[in-house]
């Protein structure tokens, strides 16, 4: 796996002209109910979505400043006691609109890039965000490896599928 990952919600794919057509470009066709839901979904906040990594466990280096009431939120994603390699996702940034660098809560966010995650964190926050905001693509730094994520899908899922399972399967 490449050390960098992308996570998009499927719309952004769809969003854009030729997004969905790059997506199948890599031999998974994406269902026309999964179509239709995401492009029904949409983008959720920064910090919805930053609660919904929290829930799963998972902590990040983030390299943005999250402010709510004027006033800065130190350490968004903070590691939990105990917590281990499988829970970091890494240096985290996230795609807004406008000021990359200082966004609000409620600002919509439209992906995510995990640079240096262990082993599966990446995978259990595709799955949860999948759940929480509809369908989800993930890809890696070096354009080698995409995979549609539905609601409903577990981490374990999405491991499968990145080692040459078909989403039809599942």
């Amino acid at each position: 796996m490449s050390s960098t990952v992308h996570i998009n919600p499927l719309r952004w794919f769809t969003d854009g002209e030729g997004g969905l057509e790059f997506v199948e470009s890599f031999g998974t066709p994406v269902p026309a109910d999964i179509l239709e839901e995401a492009r029904a979904a949409s983008y959720p906040g920064v910090g919805d979505l930053l609660a919904v990594l929290r829930s799963e466990g998972l902590s990040a280096r983030c390299w943005f400043s999250l402010w709510v009431d004027g006033a800065e939120v130190p350490d968004p994603l903070p590691e939990r006691p105990g917590a281990g390699d499988r829970d970091r996702l890494g240096g985290l940034a996230v795609a807004v609109a406008g000021d990359r660098k200082r966004m609000g809560a409620e600002d919509p966010a439209s992906g995510l890039t995990c640079r240096a995650a262990g082993e599966g964190a990446v995978e259990r926050a595709v799955a949860a965000l999948a759940e929480a905001f509809g369908p989800q693509v993930m890809w890696s730094g070096d354009i080698g490896d995409i995979v549609v994520v539905p609601p409903g899908w577990t981490a374990q899922q999405v491991r499968d599928r990145r080692v040459g399972c078909d989403m039809a399967d599942s």
